[in-house]
């Protein structure tokens, strides 16, 4: 019981931070489709796509799937294989060289045609632990924060009892990845870019204010209390 009471604990301050990004005044800009549409069943389908971070090697190659309304569809494979690149494009953090994502039959760059917060941002903060940022993006570029975090790394992931195993504590270092290049995130470049971790740094400093981070004790300006819920006997 108690476990499940603090993974609810977990999810209730996930809510916060998620309805404090929810809560920006920021618009998206004017998509160039005429018409705007409407998503209805929410069928998804990946067709013939290809894409690159670098324009030179391709992370997807004629990429074809559909994902049926209700469906679970899983991504397996290796570190660097392209499954987090499929989500990203999914949200247009960046737009296929090749091919088209489809929702309902309708392209997703003229269903997010002048609806406001549609087009994603050029920006994503990574908080764990309740609220520790440990790293932030943006565009192409990744930027992790000195942590402890918990892994399944050179452990068993599933206990006997069928829940999952023990933690192990695992380092994290400030560190700079490129993800046109680095997709897989194994390469520090933080030596050669000094002027963008500077500039990620300062974006982390800027939610920090407003989200808040354990990391630096940062309580955050517009931390929604979390919810109470009451139990009938």
């Amino acid at each position: 019981i108690m476990m499940r009471l603090s993974m609810y604990q977990q999810a209730i301050i996930a809510a916060s931070r998620a309805f404090a990004l929810l809560d920006e005044k920021e618009l998206a800009p004017a998509q160039e489709e005429k018409n705007a549409a409407e998503i209805k069943d929410g069928d998804i389908e990946f067709r013939n796509l290809s894409f690159s971070y670098d324009g030179k090697r391709d992370v997807l190659k004629n990429i074809s799937f559909t994902a049926k309304p209700g469906e679970t569809v899983a991504l397996v494979g290796h570190t660097g294989s392209g499954k987090s690149s499929i989500i990203n494009l999914l949200f247009r953090f960046y737009d296929c060289q090749k091919g088209s994502i489809l929702v309902d039959g309708v392209d997703i760059k003229a269903l997010l045609k002048q609806v406001p917060g549609a087009n994603p941002r050029n920006e994503f903060v990574y908080y764990y632990d309740r609220c520790s940022l440990k790293g932030i993006r943006k565009g192409q570029w990744v930027l992790t924060f000195p942590c402890v975090s918990q892994t399944y790394k050179r452990i068993s992931a599933i206990g006997n009892d069928g829940y999952p195993g023990k933690y192990a504590s695992d380092s994290v270092r400030l560190a700079l990845y490129d993800l046109r290049t680095d997709p897989g995130e194994t390469l520090d470049v933080k030596e050669k870019y000094p002027e963008v971790v500077k500039e990620l740094t300062a974006i982390a400093d800027r939610y920090r204010k407003t989200i808040g981070d354990d990391l630096t004790k940062e309580p955050g300006t517009e931390v929604r209390p979390a919810a109470k819920v009451s139990l009938n006997k």
